[in-house]
């Protein structure tokens, strides 16, 4: 329900956002179009990854604050940007690639936007100083410092607690008597935006309070989620997309953007929202196609941006009484509309389309299983293993209990992906149940390392006959009852 709540209000900002450039109904339109959206609807309904619609939320507030200030920030605007660019990271990493959507757009209206206006009521000097010593306060705790663990987390702990008192003190400074005016170059307004964010970003998430976390990061690409370079090629991030809009969508956003080119005399007042929209969607396509994992993570928040060729043929039309141009515009929503519902009610309840893009037996896979049994090749071995215990005359259906994440109904898509991928594959019988209370039923069991059903499972008297790992990480395990396992 509170998932739901933040969709709605992402919806209600996202309203507030094409008003800034498209006239009332044409927004309404535009935000109804968004609510339908069978992708983007799944998640509100759903909720199956918590953060999406607070990163959704956060997001659109900061594109809205960014469009509208742009290059003159008032007293407390710059800090409101700040601050809610913090909380989008820090919600979801992915907001890190809007630093570089908004440094590029500024980078591309340079001769426009020579200087950053920013109001201020305290001197940014010291301030952006202040950061840069708490920062290396931080790193000397964290990498230079021989305090334990957790003498190391109090000492991070008090160092942010006193510069977000402080980032909160300069926001209610507000003496319009010492307001201060800076004219900022576009590089020197993005290291302190970048400097300051970062600082918050630690003290909102504690957990990058030990930077190593954060270091982590970079790696984690190749220390978890190694795959076979022949299965992401980065042009197979279209076929992500058009399977997240679906093809009819799509098409209808294509021949919308061929009817703005014949109508392009009429398009110069929407010149500053296409720049944006165009640097938005590929500054996040760019960089997801980067790392090796990039057929399974797709930033939504770029999803809406999709939509604007249409936006903007039922706009030019409303303004300027197209008639025939509102006609086809109408049609178009009706399309776009019917087609996402359609779809909605079809592939329910794995509206988000995850796995979709390996087959329909794949639907409702997530990143995990594909990870661990698709795209690393581990099925193969995954049935191998089974084979030494049961033998090829066995002719009873396998019971696997596949236990992937507690608490939490990922289990029951997860095990109903996994049925049917390996029956597809081999031919052998599986069944595959999410419930640890079925594994009386179950010969094998097959999770990932998650410590407590690991002791369940020896308490049942299982035992790992296989280990799945990337690398050098433990992945997944395979168990067998004990029993079975004295048949090797």
């Amino acid at each position: 329900m509170v998932y739901f709540i933040f969709h709605l209000f992402y919806l209600y900002f996202w309203y507030r956002f094409l008003r800034i450039f498209l006239e009332h109904t044409t927004a309404i339109i535009g935000t109804l179009i968004l609510a339908l959206s069978c992708y983007m609807n799944s998640f509100s309904v759903l909720a199956l990854t918590a953060g999406d619609n607070v990163y959704l939320f956060f997001h659109i507030l900061t594109v809205r604050q960014f469009y509208l200030s742009n290059d003159y920030y008032g007293k407390k605007e710059f800090y409101i940007f700040i601050l809610l660019l913090s909380l989008c990271i820090a919600s979801k990493l992915f907001g890190v690639f809007l630093i570089f959507s908004f440094l590029f757009y500024h980078l591309l209206n340079y001769k426009c936007i020579k200087k950053i206006k920013v109001e201020s009521s305290v001197k940014l000097t010291p301030f952006y100083l202040i950061t840069i010593v708490c920062f290396f306060i931080l790193v000397f705790i964290n990498f230079f410092s021989n305090f334990n663990l957790s003498e190391k987390m109090v000492s991070a702990l008090i160092c942010e607690l006193t510069y977000l008192g402080y980032f909160i003190y300069l926001f209610y400074q507000t003496k319009k008597e010492s307001i201060v005016t800076y004219n900022f170059n576009v590089w020197q307004f993005w290291l302190i935006v970048t400097s300051v964010t970062f600082m918050l970003v630690i003290g909102i998430s504690p957990i990058y309070l030990n930077l190593t976390n954060i270091l982590k990061m970079f790696y984690w690409s190749n220390n978890v989620t190694r795959v076979d370079a022949s299965t992401t090629h980065w042009y197979e991030m279209l076929g992500t997309i058009i399977i997240k809009m679906g093809p009819i969508s799509c098409l209808v956003l294509l021949v919308s953007s061929i009817i703005l080119f014949a109508y392009k005399k009429y398009i110069a007042q929407y010149k500053k929202i296409i720049l944006f929209s165009v640097i938005t969607v590929l500054v996040h396509f760019v960089f997801i196609c980067i790392p090796n994992f990039k057929l399974n993570f797709y930033p939504m928040a770029i999803f809406p941006f999709l939509f604007l060729p249409l936006f903007l043929v039922l706009d030019i039309a409303s303004k300027h009484n197209f008639s025939n141009l509102k006609k086809i515009g109408l049609v178009f929503v009706m399309i776009i509309s019917i087609d996402n519902m359609s779809r909605y009610i079809y592939w329910w309840p794995n509206t988000q389309m995850d796995g979709l893009q390996f087959g329909r037996t794949a639907i409702g896979l997530s990143r995990p299983v594909i990870f661990t049994f698709e795209l690393l090749g581990q099925v193969d071995l995954f049935d191998q293993e089974v084979g030494k215990y049961v033998g090829e005359s066995y002719n009873q259906p396998i019971m696997i209990c596949g236990r992937f994440v507690p608490g939490s109904d990922f289990n029951y898509y997860l095990s109903k992906g996994l049925e049917n991928h390996l029956n597809a594959k081999f031919k052998r019988e599986y069944k595959v149940s999410p419930f640890l209370k079925d594994m009386r039923k179950c010969v094998f069991v097959v999770t990932f390392a998650i410590a407590k059903v690991k002791r369940e499972l020896e308490a049942k008297q299982y035992k790992i006959v296989k280990i799945f790992n990337l690398t050098e990480y433990d992945f997944a395990y395979l168990y067998i009852k004990k029993e079975f396992a004295a048949l090797e």
